[in-house]
């Protein structure tokens, strides 16, 4: 789904256009209607809006009615599906996603439990001996992390992606005490973990202390953490909000959980949507919100150059290529064919010079001096050929008294072998 991000505004997808009613039918003013277009930014707030009278007949009038209530727009937080765990997956304290595969960690039984994207039940493995409170789990594509909550040990436990212990680390610092550890996100550069006590606490990635800061009132019990590497969000169970910041703690909005999403524990973003795990007893599973836009990147699309549509609906533009190279018209910089200066000396009853002057990718090969024919003594169509390293030089009559001189050299980038040639026509 196509979506702008925060410095474009909406006009596709996330503009809100509806015609003004009057008793629940349009204005009418003669045959006119007012229709005014509210312009939004990511985060739903009102830019400005525009009024203008457009003329309808009337028999178009039910059209756009039809029109209008059929829009179905998606914004950051609206809920899309739920999906449910594994029946022994039923205490969820927190769920990380890699954009491939979900991971769920479960507080009951300390497994790991690992689903499709779409909620199908992969299978699981067990926490390290000794990691008896999991509150919340997070991977960077590489490793995954889980936060523990046992009192006195409260730490983080590193393993592999398939569950193989690697170490752990304690939160507690000599200044600051990450005592009531709730969550776990990264994003692979440095870690973030919410506490009890209203706070998110930073740490690198080896789990040395960087900061702290609070969250914003009423963000009072926080469950879970994650980020989409620009942003911060923290979902709360006490008021079933999901609450955004910036990464250095200001606040900037939140949004209202699905209304069964009664009990959440964690939070993730998979690079187009959050899925919030619960673990309420009618509910134990995900639910999936739509999330903001991720802007494409040349990489990301396969492009090298040239500007191309991203799926946030506003361009990309790649490049430039190198010196040297084009792009050609799927975005790829293509080297151009070139062929170093040479000169040659063809011996054979004479010394006559082929010299390539002034080289250039219009015309790589050019300026050479055409042999008479008496020299070599060639019949008609045979010809003799010099070989200089990747450059051959033909000197030869044709059928048509034409003398012809063509000199072909092999692409060193393609490989393709590229012949020039100079014709002189006279009289044999």
């Amino acid at each position: 789904m196509a979506k702008q991000n925060n410095t474009i505004l909406w006009i596709i997808g996330i503009v809100i256009i509806f015609l003004v009613f009057t008793n629940s039918s349009f204005t009418k003013k003669e045959d006119f209607v007012a229709l005014k277009v509210h312009y939004y930014d990511q985060s739903g707030n009102e830019i400005n809006m525009q009024e203008n009278e457009v003329e309808i007949k009337s028999e178009t009038k039910n059209f756009f009615k039809d029109l209008i209530s059929s829009i179905n727009i998606f914004a950051i937080g609206d809920f899309i599906n739920f999906w449910g765990f594994a029946s022994a997956n039923d205490d969820a304290e927190g769920i990380t996603t890699n954009g491939v595969n979900i991971w769920v960690v479960d507080d009951t039984d300390f497994d790991v439990y690992k689903y499709t994207m779409s909620g199908s039940y992969l299978g699981r493995w067990s926490l390290n001996s000794g990691q008896d409170n999991p509150q919340g789990i997070t991977t960077n594509g590489v490793n995954i992390w889980v936060v523990d909550d046992t009192p006195g040990g409260e730490s983080v436990f590193k393993y592999t992606m398939s569950g193989s212990y690697i170490n752990r680390w304690l939160l507690r610092d000599a200044s600051e005490v990450n005592g009531r550890p709730t969550g776990i996100t990264t994003d692979g550069s440095s870690i973030w973990i919410t506490d009890y006590y209203n706070g998110v606490f930073k740490y690198t990635m080896s789990g040395s202390f960087v900061n702290r800061w609070f969250l914003q009132s009423p963000n009072i019990q926080p469950d879970g953490i994650t980020t989409d590497g620009n942003y911060i969000w923290v979902v709360d169970n006490t008021n079933d909000r999901a609450f955004k910041y910036f990464k250095n703690g200001a606040f900037v909005d939140s949004w209202i959980l699905q209304s069964s999403n009664v009990n959440p524990t964690g939070i993730t973003f998979d690079g187009n949507r959050f899925l919030v795990s619960d673990e309420s007893s009618s509910n134990e599973g995900a639910f999936v919100y739509d999330g903001p836009c991720q802007q494409d990147t040349c990489s990301s699309i396969g492009k090298q150059c040239g500007t191309w549509g991203d799926s946030c609906g506003g361009t990309i533009t790649c490049g430039p290529c190198q010196a040297g190279s084009t792009c050609d018209a799927g975005g790829m910089c293509l080297l151009t064919p070139t062929f170093i200066s040479f000169e040659i000396t063809a011996t054979n009853t004479g010394d006559v010079p082929f010299k390539n002057l002034a080289p250039s990718s219009a015309n790589p090969i050019e300026f050479w001096t055409v042999l008479d024919k008496t020299i070599y003594n060639l019949p008609i169509g045979g010809f003799q050929t010099w070989v200089s390293g990747q450059i051959e030089i033909k000197p030869e009559w044709d059928a048509t008294t034409v003398f012809s001189v063509c000199i072909s050299g092999e692409d060193i980038f393609t490989n393709q072998t590229i012949t020039k040639c100079n014709s002189v026509s006279g009289v044999v």
